[in-house]
């Protein structure tokens, strides 16, 4: 299954991320209870709620669905993700369109004031001659970084002595 697919599997009404830093080692009762207790909602809900670890490396997705939850998990081998934050520790709500653009690296400008709206910005940065960290600028490929064929990509080989 794809990452988007588990997305589009929650039939969520609302996503709700813990700002600041959760503890990676809770497990599904545990972040059940984070919302019951912290965030002040219910768990049994449709909807998403989103942790992300301390280094920002890390994210799991907690939902809801018919009879039993289901815990997603992601850990990014390069990088962080702008998870947002707040003075309070407290709750941020998103679509699950501003959660996909935070899964994949842009970061949401929640200073929107009343209107509630989110702006996204890149927060990358394009490196001439360094083809890894290169961010395409085609529409559609915003954030993305350029993506190299097997052939064109560096492999690592083991020789054996």
């Amino acid at each position: 299954m794809m990452p988007a697919d588990v997305l589009d599997l929650a039939d969520a009404a609302r996503v709700y991320l813990a700002a600041g830093a959760t503890d990676m080692r809770k497990s599904i009762d545990s972040l059940a209870a984070e919302v019951q207790e912290s965030m002040h909602l219910d768990p049994f809900s449709s909807c998403l709620f989103a942790f992300c670890s301390r280094r920002k490396d890390k994210v799991k997705i907690l939902f809801w669905e018919h009879n039993g939850f289901w815990l997603c998990y992601r850990r990014l081998e390069r990088g962080t993700f702008r998870w947002p934050q707040t003075g309070d520790g407290g709750t941020v709500t998103v679509t699950r369109r501003e959660l996909r653009w935070l899964l994949d690296g842009l970061e949401l400008d929640l200073k929107g004031g009343a209107s509630g709206k989110a702006s996204v910005s890149c927060g990358c940065k394009s490196r001439p001659g360094k083809l890894g960290s290169q961010v395409a600028n085609s529409p559609g490929s915003i954030g993305r970084p350029v993506s190299r064929s097997r052939e064109g990509a560096r492999s690592r080989s083991v020789t054996s002595k």
